[in-house]
């Protein structure tokens, strides 16, 4: 064995890339052999850095380098300091540090307790690369890795200060990411973060013509807006102040139009844990969602609204909200939007009773309470409006593409969940009979739709006995059950 490291050690500048791959093959074949050796290979730092001189050579040979790396450290276990060092040496070697990585992914979970300062560091200093395979992983393994006691070391905080300060909006979006993770965390890693917290904001505030920017920073602070601290501290920022402002000069400024779904889809996480902070604070954020969902020319706006339309009523605390400060123009968007349905390309369709059924969304496990009863009739009266209206729904659920079956039978099961949902279901025509009807060729998650669509409807009292024993035949039947082929007898001539 130390014949071939010692060969592959040795070979001259004037060996051919064919002789080189010859040597790493046969190294390759003896680690195969015995993952023992791996060890060896891992702890000469000269040899591996003759693969790194071999890796520049040729593509070929690069490619059985990094196999015989990778190879080596599956059977290296990452337990002790001389584990760490080992893997910080693949880390400085620019060529494999990508395979170190991919090893540190693999055994996040194991070692996130014990992973030691100076790998850290390495690690930190990886959210700079510009390959895709060391950058972007990095983030997640910070996340994992940064302890409470990390964040008050002066060298660890030095080093992801420095990333703050490199002049490249990816890099900081990357460092960015992981203080907002860390943030999301719990308060005191709120505090410990803030310095970088800091930059965030000073960026969303300065940074008016970087769009692309201010889009990355609204994705990335989404995540303060769950915690009580984290939208306080925005707030005392004046962060969602400014947003708002920004909205309010749209006119002004056609850029903003380009932020608008960002907006949006930040406002609307803010609306999901804290309804009432958004409608009573923050209203013309509302104004301008009706005015997207009333207007559906521009499909990236709309596709944005619907999003957050769904996402900021979909609990109840967004529905009495919904209800209480704008009773009158939800009502009127959401009959446009069901009425419109038909007009819609199919993505939209999709997108639209996505929409609808999160509106209409109650726990299964919990008992629909008499305001929000109420609240939901009030607004499947004015999208059913029209005669006729909930037939176009039966068309819909029989469409021969899976896409929109699915957005329909969801959509459907959220409305049959309510008294006014079962009553339109029971005096449409040919309704009834089309839920029983087993059509075949149907996508298993239509089918299972359908079925707990029957199994809510099967416990109502808008229907007759009769019915009701055959809604109970189907639910008892399961899902995927087949009508056996009656068979017919021929005599023999």
């Amino acid at each position: 064995m130390h014949e071939i490291i010692n060969k592959i050690s040795n070979l001259t500048l004037n060996t051919t890339e064919e002789e080189v791959y010859e040597s790493l093959s046969e190294l390759k074949s003896a680690i195969i052999q015995n993952g023992d050796i791996s060890k060896s290979i891992l702890g000469n730092y000269n040899l591996l850095k003759s693969f790194e001189n071999y890796s520049n050579e040729s593509e070929q040979n690069a490619l059985m380098v990094c196999e015989i790396i990778e190879f080596c450290l599956s059977n290296l276990v990452l337990q002790d300091q001389n584990s760490f060092v080992t893997i910080e040496q693949i880390l400085n070697i620019n060529c494999f540090t990508r395979i170190a990585i991919r090893k540190l992914q693999k055994d996040c979970n194991e070692i996130s307790k014990f992973v030691p300062k100076s790998t850290i560091l390495l690690i930190i200093n990886c959210l700079k690369s510009p390959q895709v395979q060391i950058g972007p992983p990095s983030i997640e393994l910070l996340e994992n890795f940064l302890s409470n006691e990390f964040l008050d070391d002066a060298d660890i905080k030095r080093e992801l200060n420095s990333c703050t300060e490199v002049n490249q909006s990816e890099i900081k979006c990357r460092i960015y990411d992981v203080a907002v993770a860390l943030a999301s965390k719990g308060f005191s890693y709120f505090e410990k973060t803030r310095f970088i917290l800091e930059k965030i904001i000073n960026e969303l505030n300065t940074n008016d013509s970087d769009i692309l920017l201010q889009m990355n920073l609204l994705e990335i602070l989404q995540g303060l807006c769950a915690q009580d601290y984290g939208l306080n501290y925005l707030e005392e920022k004046g962060v969602l102040q400014n947003l708002a402002r920004k909205i309010q000069t749209l006119n002004e400024n056609p850029l903003i139009s380009l932020l608008i779904p960002s907006l949006m889809k930040f406002f609307s996480t803010v609306a999901s844990a804290f309804p009432q902070k958004i409608y009573n604070n923050y209203s013309p954020l509302i104004d301008l969602l009706f005015e997207c969902l009333m207007n559906d020319e521009d499909s990236t706006l709309f596709y944005a609204a619907l999003d957050t339309l769904g996402s900021i009523t979909k609990y109840d605390d967004g529905k009495r909200s919904m209800d209480a400060t704008f009773g009158e123009q939800i009502c009127h968007v959401l009959s446009k939007i069901y009425q419109s349905i038909t007009n819609y390309p199919s993505e939209i369709k999709v997108r639209a009773f996505q929409c609808l059924e999160n509106v209409f969304y109650t726990d299964d496990n919990e008992p629909i309470n008499n305001q929000i009863a109420y609240i939901s009739r009030k607004w499947l009266q004015s999208i059913f409006a029209t005669p006729n209206s909930f037939s176009t729904l039966l068309n819909y659920c029989n469409m021969p593409f899976d896409d929109i079956l699915l957005s329909a039978f969801s959509f459907l099961k959220s409305i049959v969940k309510h008294e006014f949902g079962q009553k339109k279901v029971a005096e449409t025509g040919g309704f009834f009979e089309f839920l029983l009807n087993r059509k075949p060729g149907t996508i298993f998650e239509v089918k299972q739709k359908r079925y707990e669509v029957i199994e809510i409807l099967a416990k109502s009292n808008e229907f007759n006995a009769n019915q009701i024993a055959l809604f109970n035949k189907y639910v008892r039947e399961g899902p995927n059950f087949v009508e056996p082929m009656s068979q017919i007898d021929f005599e023999p001539s």
